[in-house]
This record gives structure tokens, C-alpha cells and sequence, in this order.
């Protein structure tokens, strides 16, 4: 055994004897599954602090990876190669490599390295940005992106198990056909039995694991410095010819839709004093790196051209926005959300005249507090609420966040 070999089969053994915690993501199991299906390249994706790297120390464990990172390579100057080259003379099926995008030309590399050595490969990389500039690496590929956490993951974390078949019920009887209230209402006793409902404010503080063990204060700020860092170092590390007073005003843009409902790339670039161009990229870039979402008003309004964007989650919110107290938009982040998570095409309503906020397959959707009075013909998604039925379907948005 060689230098080389030797310092990357004691790193891996490290990372492997070193797990804080089991991976309670969803996306763990799925890969599992892939893994014993003998998918030979996988990708996980996703914002920094949501649990990648905890998801591929467990899985080397599992199922016995020579699992290396990409700071790890570059610093001691060891060729992606050797990884392949060490990993076939010890008889290793799968590579795991973390925090890839550390790497120069990691998707080439990597390409090449599959074809060659036709080994199964696990990667992460911090910028979902980086992963989605991958190209033909991408098609040929099982990519899962980690979120920030669902309100269904973090029961999970908590001890409480909601069963599958109970989150399909209640996506089917929200978004099928006809009055399914004396099925939602049965779903919603077997949610509150469970005792879910006492942790859905603590949810609502702890959208990425890597902020579970810090007081309120501490979150909010450690969650400012994670976006701060896509914007800081993500962005520029993939187009570094944007310029830093360009990008600067991210941080704006970001704190502009935190206390405002809707907005236009024109009333952007008045707040910010840049060019619309420059704006619609910086908006389309905060939309890939996950940390906002972007919903196109529906019917005949598309050309005004006023868009409305929601945050990853709540925290998100009120930490780019450096609000002190609990906004009300928060809740129309949680139904974007869940929505977006079922990959449906969701538009909001730009008049507001027929007093409902989204549409979702057809249906009319309100969001907001259990003060909102109910209006015939639109679902109403209350957060606080119960479930009941009088001029139409009032959804309590903790049972509606299950979904997702």
C-alpha cells in the first residue's frame, strides 16, 4: 500500500467512525434502495447545513464506501484517480466524495472516471448551483435534492412516525374531485393522536439539522450566515465574472422580498439602483440555490410581469429580512412549499378580487390565520385551525404541510 492509498483509506475510515447522528432524511432510504439496485451514479444536492454530508457518512458505513471529500483531495494534492484506482485494488463497490465541488472540472473528471472504472459513485456538493452546471452528468444520474426539513422529517426526528399511506390519503383528498371532508377529518384524528401538532412551532425554527443545537438568537443568525455564504462564495466560485457590487445586492433583493407580498423586477431595480438584467439573473440564481421560490401570477395577468417569492421556510424569511416577530407570510411559504415538493404548477391570483391567494390544479386556495373568514367555493389552509366544513373546506395547514 502506498502513501496515497494509505491516507485515503484512514480519512475514509475516519469519516466513517465519526457520525454524529443517523440520517433521518427521506432521501436516505431512497438511496439505500438505489444502492442495493446497483444504480451506479448518484447525486445529492442541496443548500448548506441540510444534512448531505451526514446522509453520506451514514451510507459509506452502510454499505462499507470508500467515502473521501473534495477539500480532503485537494489539499493533499491526491488525483481523482488514485480515489478509483484505490477503491478497485481493495474491492470497494462504491465511492462516496463530499463537498465535490471543491474540485476543478469535477463533472469531466468524474464522467470519465465512471466510464473507466465502471464503479458506483455517490456525490454532494454545497452549491445546488455547481450540481446543476453538470450537464451530461445530470441525465445519466440519480439526483435527489435535500431540502430544508419537512414538517413530516422532523417528526420523524422527534420519535413520531406518520405512515405513508396516511400522507398520500391526505394529498388525494385535498386535491381530488368532489367533498372529501369525512376522509380528511378522519386523517386529521390520526394525526392529532400521534401527538404531532405540540412540535409544529418548534418545526417552524429548525429548517436545516445543522441548526438544531443553537438557542433562537443563534439560529437566526447561523441561518443569515448560510445564505450569506451561497451568495458570497457559492455564486461567484461558478460565475466569477459577475461582478462583487453586482452580487452584493442580493442581500438586498433578499431583504426587499422578505417584508413585501409580491414584487417586479422593475420595482427591484428602483429599490436597488441596478439594472433589470442584472436583477432577473440575481433572481433566477437565488431560485436555484433554494433559497427562494418564484410563482407566476395565473390567468390573464402572466405579461404584468409581478411575480410573487416565497422563502425556503419560514426561518428563511425572517432571517434575510431580519424580522424580530412571526410574519404572516410565513404560512404561504409552508403551502409553497409542500406544493412545490409534489412538483405541482402553482400560480397565485394577481387581483386578489376573488379573495384566494394560489391555484393548484385547478383548485383555489386561501392561506392564512384562523381569524380569515371562509369564502364559498376556495379551501381555505389555516394555520391554528381545525378541519371543518361550513361555506367551504377549512385545512389546517399543519395537516396540509404533511404532504409534502
Amino acid at each position: 500500500m502506498d502513501k496515497e492509498e494509505s491516507e485515503i483509506i484512514e480519512y475514509s475510515e475516519y469519516l466513517k467512525s465519526t457520525i454524529e447522528r443517523k440520517s433521518d432524511r427521506t432521501a436516505y432510504d431512497k438511496i439505500k434502495n438505489l444502492v442495493k439496485d446497483k444504480k451506479r451514479f448518484i447525486i445529492i444536492k442541496g443548500i448548506r447545513g441540510s444534512g448531505k454530508t451526514t446522509i453520506l457518512r451514514n451510507l459509506a458505513k452502510e454499505i462499507n464506501g470508500l467515502i473521501v471529500s473534495g477539500d480532503f483531495l485537494k489539499l493533499k494534492k491526491i488525483p481523482l484517480e488514485k480515489v478509483f484506482e484505490t477503491a478497485l485494488k481493495y474491492s470497494y463497490k462504491y465511492i462516496l466524495i463530499d463537498e465535490v465541488h471543491y474540485l476543478e472540472q469535477w463533472d469531466l473528471a468524474i464522467k470519465v472516471m465512471v466510464d473507466k472504472y465502471k464503479l458506483g459513485v455517490i456525490i454532494t456538493g454545497s452549491s445546488t448551483l455547481n450540481i446543476d452546471k453538470a450537464g451530461d452528468l445530470r441525465r445519466r444520474s440519480h439526483i435527489f435534492n435535500v431540502d430544508s426539513l419537512s414538517f413530516y422529517e422532523f417528526l420523524k426526528i422527534k420519535g413520531i412516525e406518520i405512515k405513508e399511506e396516511i400522507r398520500e390519503e391526505i394529498y388525494k383528498n385535498i386535491f381530488s374531485q368532489g367533498n372529501r371532508y369525512s376522509s380528511l377529518l378522519e386523517l386529521w384524528f390520526n394525526v392529532k393522536e400521534t401527538g404531532a401538532l405540540r412540535y409544529y412551532e418548534e418545526f417552524l425554527l429548525n429548517p436545516l439539522p445543522a441548526l438544531f443545537d443553537f438557542s433562537y438568537n443563534k439560529k437566526v443568525e447561523k441561518l443569515r450566515e448560510i445564505i450569506y455564504a451561497v451568495i458570497e462564495e457559492d455564486i461567484p466560485a461558478i460565475f466569477p465574472k459577475m461582478e462583487v457590487k453586482t452580487l452584493n445586492h442580493a442581500k438586498e433583493i433578499l431583504y426587499y422580498l422578505a417584508i413585501s407580498e409580491r414584487s417586479s423586477i422593475y420595482k427591484l431595480s428602483s429599490y436597488t439602483g441596478i439594472s433589470k438584467d442584472s436583477i432577473s439573473n440575481l433572481l433566477s440564481l437565488l431560485v436555484k440555490s433554494g433559497i427562494i421560490n418564484e410563482i407566476l401570477p395565473g390567468g390573464k395577468t402572466l405579461l404584468k410581469g409581478v411575480k410573487k417569492y416565497t422563502f425556503n421556510s419560514p426561518l428563511f424569511r425572517r432571517s434575510t429580512g431580519y424580522l424580530m416577530e412571526k410574519s404572516g407570510l410565513e404560512r404561504e411559504d409552508l403551502f409553497v412549499k409542500a406544493v412545490k415538493a409534489r412538483d405541482l404548477p402553482v400560480f397565485y391570483d394577481y387581483s386578489q378580487k376573488e379573495g384566494f391567494d394560489f391555484i393548484v390544479k385547478g383548485k383555489k386556495f386561501e392561506v392564512g390565520g384562523k381569524s380569515k373568514t371562509n369564502k364559498e367555493g376556495i379551501i381555505s389552509i389555516k394555520e391554528g385551525s381545525s378541519l371543518r366544513m361550513d361555506k367551504s373546506l377549512t385545512i389546517p395547514l399543519e395537516l396540509f404541510s404533511l404532504i409534502e
